[in-house]
């Protein structure tokens, strides 16, 4: 699951001061992860957050200040800028620096423990729509100390966001044979190609299983080989064991994360050409003018009174 840090908007605190919010984010940095189930922020992709400040407990509406004592919202919006749904799980402030001018050098200054922030965290299951934004709040309070705290008037909370998210991209798998038709005994490769919705940040891993059906529908498919997925998306298989006549053949990827959503491909239909003359290796016997002798054990044409021989 890989980490993200925002250098993100600013809260201003004011006692009956207008309030400016900033909307922009400032950077992104990624933070190395152990997975790659989760996206970077990285040449723009991802996401990003955005914040405000807002009344509570309705966390809507135009934003406010912060004030001693009053429990405000502190609303974080993910913005996705990928082409398919992201699920954020984590959002919440790891950093907090402080912009101020104190009023009164005689009085304490103010400083970023005055912010109380053990509430503002969010984890849980934040769904952001392709190319969209969705906001979730959690409370934010300026701690009331019980002193002159006249110095954090105007102060400015430059906060520092960390967030996780993953996303499930869809796939389609294309599934090609060659040749085709073929010749009994004749090997067949097959080549199935997975190919994301995204291509970054990351491509599809796992594996390929290739499958005989019996009908159109598949109802009970027969395993006939897997392989794994190569850098290119492509997983190949080969077979020389197909049965004369049409075979219908269906590839499945699955993918070991939770990136990537699983695909069938279409069926091929992989016709297979009888051989006109079978070489077959047994000990057999040959009708000839009403008699018999022993042939040979590699032997072409029609085939009686055998018995089966060492290949």
């Amino acid at each position: 699951m890989r980490q993200f840090r925002n250098l993100l908007p600013r809260a201003k605190v004011g006692f009956g001061v207008p309030l400016v919010v900033a909307g922009a984010v400032v950077a992104a940095v990624a933070v190395p992860g152990t997975s790659n189930a989760c996206f970077p922020i990285r040449g723009g992709k991802g996401f990003r957050i955005t914040s405000l400040v807002t009344a509570y407990p309705a966390c809507s509406g135009p934003t406010v200040q912060l004030y001693p004592g009053v429990r405000r919202c502190l609303v974080y919006t993910a913005h996705d800028l990928l082409h398919v749904p992201i699920t954020v799980s984590s959002l919440s402030v790891v950093g907090v620096t402080l912009t101020t001018q104190p009023r009164d050098p005689a009085l304490p200054p103010c400083s970023t423990a005055e912010l109380d922030l053990s509430k503002s965290s969010f984890s849980g299951s934040l769904v952001v729509p392709a190319l969209g934004v969705a906001s979730v709040a959690e409370p934010i309070t300026l701690v009331d100390d019980g002193a002159n705290q006249d110095n954090c008037e105007s102060a400015t909370f430059n906060f520092v966001y960390s967030g996780t998210g993953t996303y499930t991209d869809t796939t389609a798998t294309a599934l090609a044979s060659f040749p085709n038709p073929s010749s009994e005994d004749q090997r067949v490769a097959f080549i199935a190609t997975v190919t994301p919705t995204v291509r970054e940040p990351n491509k599809p891993t796992g594996a390929v299983s290739f499958y005989l059906c019996t009908s159109a529908r598949c109802p009970s498919p027969v395993l006939l080989g897997s392989a794994n997925l190569g850098t290119e998306g492509r997983a190949g298989w080969s077979t020389s064991s197909l049965a004369a006549g049409t075979n219908l053949i269906e590839a499945i990827y699955k993918s070991p994360a939770t990136d990537f959503a699983g695909s069938t491909s279409t069926l091929v239909a992989q016709v297979v050409e009888q051989a006109k003359h079978r070489h077959d290796r047994r000990s057999c016997r040959l009708a000839r003018n009403g008699g018999t002798r022993n042939a040979p054990s590699y032997f072409y044409g029609t085939l009686v009174n055998c018995t089966a021989a060492s290949p």
